[in-house]
Parts: structure tokens; C-alpha cells; sequence
């Protein structure tokens, strides 16, 4: 979209290398007294991480046991060419596509709880040879500190 948002100038730019996640822009009256025009957009972000509250209970499609014979008259049954004219741009068409497949997948398909894990993902998983010479380095350790005196311990 290039619209002017000084006078007849275009002088604000949206930046991105991942243009699927900005959509919605528009340009719109000036905010309070500033001499530029507003551009508002939209941003689609995902998050890899777990969120800060461990309690909130997520769910996610249980596939398995889906209903794929009704999915697919679900998607028999869709308007596919008024979902096509009535999104011109291919941002707005995928959008609208996912769109068609949630409200579909959230008939057919149930829920299951995601069951957070408990083990510690920040754990670095070293080879065994490293493991083993660890665990002779804190034995060897633990041995000097009983008895600071012995120099062969100290030497192994």
C-alpha cells in the first residue's frame, strides 16, 4: 500500500523480511496535532515458548480422532468463490482461508488438554564421555575435600 502520509508525501515505512505477518494497513487522520498521518496495521506474531503462566490450561486439535468424513462436506459446503472475491489480497485470502479451515477444524475435530512437560528443557545433554569425566571430576572432588592432605588424590 502507498499512500501519502505528509501532504502528498509518503514519508512513514513499514519494514519487514516477513511480509505475512503485517496486513490490515491503513493510513488514517493525524493523531492529536502531529503533522503526520497515523499508519496503522495489524502484526501476527508466534511464540515457540511457553507462556509465563504455567497455569493457564491449553488445548490443542486431537487429530486422531477426528471426523474426516464430515471435515471434508465441511469444505464441500463452503462458498470458495465468494471467499475468493471477497479477499483481494493474497494476505487477506490466506487469512480467510485459515479462517474457513479453523471454524471447520473446531466442529470435527475435539480438543485434548496440552500437558505441560516437567522436565527441565534448558539442560544441556552432553555426550557420555563428558558425563563420565564429570562425574569423576566431582568424586575427585568431593574426596579432596575429606582429606586436603593427599597429594595422590590431588594428582589424579
Amino acid at each position: 500500500m502507498e499512500s501519502p502520509t505528509r501532504n502528498k508525501r509518503i514519508l512513514d515505512l513499514i519494514l519487514t523480511n516477513e511480509p505475512l505477518c503485517v496486513c490490515n494497513v491503513s493510513v488514517e487522520e493525524p493523531f492529536v496535532n502531529c503533522d503526520h498521518n497515523q499508519v496503522v496495521f495489524s502484526l501476527f506474531t508466534h511464540s515457540d515458548g511457553p507462556s509465563d503462566d504455567q497455569h493457564t490450561a491449553s488445548v490443542t486439535y486431537d487429530w486422531e480422532r477426528a471426523d474426516f468424513t464430515k471435515f471434508g462436506e465441511c469444505l464441500e459446503n463452503v462458498d470458495w468463490l465468494s471467499v475468493v472475491h471477497n479477499n483481494l489480497t493474497p494476505n487477506d485470502l490466506w487469512s480467510a482461508f485459515c479462517e474457513v479451515l479453523r471454524s471447520i477444524a473446531d466442529v470435527c475435530v475435539p480438543v485434548k488438554p496440552v500437558i505441560p512437560s516437567k522436565k527441565n528443557t534448558s539442560i544441556k545433554h552432553y555426550p557420555y564421555s563428558i558425563q563420565r569425566a564429570a562425574a569423576r571430576k566431582r568424586l575427585l572432588w568431593r574426596q579432596s575435600q575429606v582429606d586436603p592432605t593427599d597429594t595422590i588424590k590431588k594428582e589424579a
